[in-house]
Formats: structure tokens, sequence, C-alpha cells
């Protein structure tokens, strides 16, 4: 009993909530220092979204540091415990327990952000109408079913977390119960590009070429949103494995305009028409968003950008007659628990159109913080309404005994 006692004196601890923020304080600093190397999806993930982390502080020695996670738990664990189920129950706690409450609140609402959001983009010309958001870091390897007209009928998807855990010449088949194949995906890299096997520079891209092109690597971007992966993929058939088609895939695109994708590697078995493409993991709104009509503009006699937005319509179906909306910079739209933001936009430089690009955010918890805030200073009012009343009756007593002096 007594180191179970010892247990619960240290989780709710005050020494253990002061060396928590302290360390909460140096992650921050090394995170954000961090970002110079790592680009800012690289710091995140090795400094918030980990248990652990190793930094080199002092040069060669490796230090390792809990990590984002780590600390955020053990000071839900340390103010639950100390700050809510410890504290001695007197009427004007009440405040701080309010307040405490709020910040338990705003901590929950980041862990659910870090497990359930997603975040991608849409990009469209005007015309055009989408109801699927694409990744900014990932990407998908998709096996696509034609139909006799030539169109995809359905996706098979290789997720990007099958493809990160082949590193270098790491090889992996991947089969598919409806389909009379199987596809082995090697050499994957996360920054590549294919060029042709007659370029100088391809004595740097190894010796395997296929339909006279080869694999350059590229050095990684800090930004991951600049990196194109691209692999090596073989097309394999029946019980004897027999080789149907080899090809480079890469997720590379010319022009990288509305979010178009790459091109589709394609292949024939048994009369049917196949294809790869390497393209960003998508996934479904619930909702479509049409562009009608983007909005640019400049600030006079500049090229700089005054004002931008976009005038869509928002359908439950492709056919519905939807709802007329207009998303402005700082006025995003909120619907159907998505938040689509204005967030950028591009031109097409053969014809000078201009498409618009929203980011879109599905976070169950996006009014969370807000709500905790509010908890919050729901108790700090009342912490000050109770200080106040306490001065004022303390001033009225000493007034009352100075009086009878």
């Amino acid at each position: 009993m007594n180191y179970l006692r010892s247990i619960y004196r240290f989780f709710t601890s005050f020494a253990l909530a002061t060396i928590v923020l302290v360390l909460l304080t140096l992650i921050t600093l090394l995170g954000t220092l961090a970002q110079v190397d790592l680009g800012l999806w690289g710091a995140v993930q090795k400094y918030f979204h980990s248990w652990f982390v190793t930094t080199d502080l002092l040069g060669p020695i490796p230090i390792p540091l809990p990590g984002g996670l780590l600390l955020m738990l053990l000071l839900f664990v340390n103010m639950t415990l100390g700050a809510v189920v410890h504290v001695r129950k007197r009427t004007r706690g009440i405040p701080n327990l309010v307040s405490h409450l709020g910040i338990l609140f705003l901590l929950v609402s980041a862990f659910v952000t870090f497990v359930a959001k997603n975040d991608g983009f849409v990009a469209l010309f005007p015309g055009q109408a989408s109801n699927m958001a694409r990744s900014y870091k990932t990407w998908q390897l998709e096996v696509l079913e034609f139909n006799e007209a030539g169109r995809p009928t359905k996706a098979h998807v290789i997720p990007w977390e099958e493809l990160t855990k082949l590193n270098g010449g790491d090889e992996q088949e991947f089969t598919f119960k409806a389909l009379p194949f199987s596809v082995k995906v090697d050499t994957f890299l996360r920054n590549a590009n294919p060029i042709p096997a007659s370029a100088p520079m391809a004595v740097r891209a190894g010796d395997r070429e296929i339909n006279g092109f080869k694999l350059l690597s590229a050095k990684k971007e800090k930004e991951e949103e600049r990196n194109f992966p691209a692999l090596f993929a073989t097309v394999l058939k029946g019980e004897n494995r027999e080789e149907v088609a080899e090809m480079i895939i890469s997720s590379y695109s010319a022009s990288h305009m509305a979010g178009e994708s790459p091109r589709v590697a394609g292949f024939k078995i048994d009369d049917k028409q196949y294809g790869l493409l390497l393209t960003k993991t998508t996934w479904p709104i619930d909702y479509y968003i049409k562009l009608d009509r983007f909005i640019f503009e400049k600030h006079p006699g500049t090229d700089q950008p005054k004002n931008y937005e976009s005038r869509i319509t928002r359908m439950d179906t492709f056919d519905d007659e939807g709802k007329k909306v207009a998303i402005r910079m700082n006025e995003p739209m909120r619907h159907g628990g998505f938040v689509v933001f204005q967030e950028s936009f591009g031109q097409n430089p053969d014809t000078g159109e201009y498409y618009s690009q929203f980011a879109v955010s599905d976070n169950p918890s996006d009014q969370w913080p807000t709500i905790a805030l509010t908890i919050m200073g729901i108790g700090m009012f009342l912490h000050f309404i109770w200080k106040l009343v306490e001065y004022i009756n303390k001033s009225k007593a000493e007034r009352l005994k100075k009086a009878k002096d």
C-alpha cells in the first residue's frame, strides 16, 4: 500500500507538474528550431507527435527526452489527480476547479485532433465540382480497372503506410481477391524523378532501366508536400508469377494545376485494361463543392493580391441545385463537420484561367478549444468575483474595527 501511495503522491505532486511544464517549454523550443532542417511537418512529427525523442543538445552525445505525447499525457494525469481528485473540496475552491476542468478539456480536444483530424485540399477550375479532398503529404498507389470506354470503374488502394515500409531495395507483393494478378513494389523512394536513360545525369540513377527511363533519387525536401515519391512496379499473373509488365510509377506531374494527377501507367490482362497510379491520398467530403466563380483583386499598380474569394455551390448530390456560398480570406465555410478555407489559387499558363484551392479540415473537435477557453474564462471570472467579495468584506471589517476604536 505504501508503494501505491508513493506512486499516487508522485503523480499528484506539484513537482511533477513543474518538471513537465519545463520539459514542454524545452520541447517546444527544440521543435521550433528544428523546422529549419526538418520543415514544419517533420518537426511536428519528431518532437510533438512522439512518445520519446533524441536530440543533440550536447553535440555528438545524443540526449533522450520525452516527446510531446508523453508530456501531455503526464500533464493530463497530474492535473486530473492533483487538481480535481486529490484537491480538498471547498466552496472557495470551485473557481479553480472550473478553470482546471477547462484546461483538461483543452488537452482532450488536442488529443482528439491528433487522432481523428484529417487535413486536405480541393483545387477546382470554374465549373468543376468535387466531393474528395487530397492529402498534402501522403500518397497512395491505386490499381485501376477500366471499362470498354476507357474510364476507370474501380480502384484498389495500396496505402501510404504500406509504401513507406519499403526502404531502398526492399520489395513487397500485393494481392487483391478481385484481380487476376498481383503487384510487386520495390525501390520506393520518397523523392525521385524518372529521367531518360540517355540523359547525362542518368549515370547517377543506377543500372536499372525500363522503356528507356531510369529513376533518379533526389534529396528529400524539408517541406513534405514538395516531395514526389516514385517506385518500380512489376505486374505478376497467375500462380507461376508470370511477369506481365514492369514499369516506373512516379507521382510527379509537370503542371501541378488544380490537383492534377500524374499519368496512369496502363497494361492489359485477358483483354481487359488496367492501370497503376501513384496519387495523393484522398478522403471523402459529405457534399460536393462546385466552383462557380473565382474573384481575384490586386492592389492598384502591383501584382500583390488584395483579396481573393470563391463563389461556390454546396451540393448534397452531384445533380443537386445546392446552396450558394461565398468563401473568403479568413471567412471559412463550416458545414457537416467540415471546415473549408480559401487557401490559395493558381493560374493555367496556357489559358490564363485561375483556379481556386480550398483547405478542407475534418476535425470532430473543431469547436472544443473555444468551449474549453470559455470554461477557463468562467473559472477565472468566478475566482475574480470571489476575491473581490473577500476584499470588500475584509475592507468593511477593517473600517468597522477602526470605527469602534
